[in-house]
């Protein structure tokens, strides 16, 4: 069956819900350096039996996303080290004399009690945004789509029978 109608709902919807992502990042404020958001692309994937709206991103999508749980392996040092840098971030602990300590208490605290802390250590849930401010559009437009190819596809038969 022809899908062109789906395909090109999709193409619609796939920059809505990267910008929207985007918009997410920016009310959580979890945008430090903007390369994940510059990052962060919409598409559509076809194969022979499927079809699907897709994101791609930065890697480390997941873990501002989702968070990062407690009992996890210390993040990179370097990443946060860059973080540190990027938020101007500095300790008034007296103990702490460097960024090197810094950015291992960082990582320690991080591996013990996961990310992001304001929203309970449990990521800023960018994909679930997404589903909110779309997903009554998506449902709608996706399901006018198909049933127009449907009906196009019901339509094909009969003139070839």
């Amino acid at each position: 069956m022809n899908r062109n109608n789906l395909k090109a709902a999709l193409n619609l919807l796939a920059p809505q819900a990267a910008e929207a992502a985007k918009q997410r990042l920016d009310q959580a404020q979890a945008n430090a350096t903007g390369r994940l958001r510059g990052s962060i692309r919409g598409g559509v994937d076809e194969t022979q039996d499927t079809i699907r709206l897709f994101l791609t991103a930065e890697d480390y999508y997941s873990v501002i996303n989702d968070g990062r749980r407690a009992g996890a392996r210390k993040p990179p040092p370097d990443k946060i080290m860059n973080w540190i840098k990027v938020k101007g971030i500095s300790s008034n602990r007296q103990d702490v004399k460097n960024i090197k300590q810094l950015t291992f208490l960082i990582s320690r605290a991080i591996a013990r009690n996961g990310t992001i802390k304001r929203f309970g250590y449990k990521g800023a849930g960018l994909t679930q945004y997404i589903l909110q401010s779309l997903g009554s559009k998506l449902l709608n437009d996706v399901k006018k789509a198909y049933q127009k190819d449907i009906e196009q596809a019901i339509k094909d038969g009969r003139s070839k029978g």
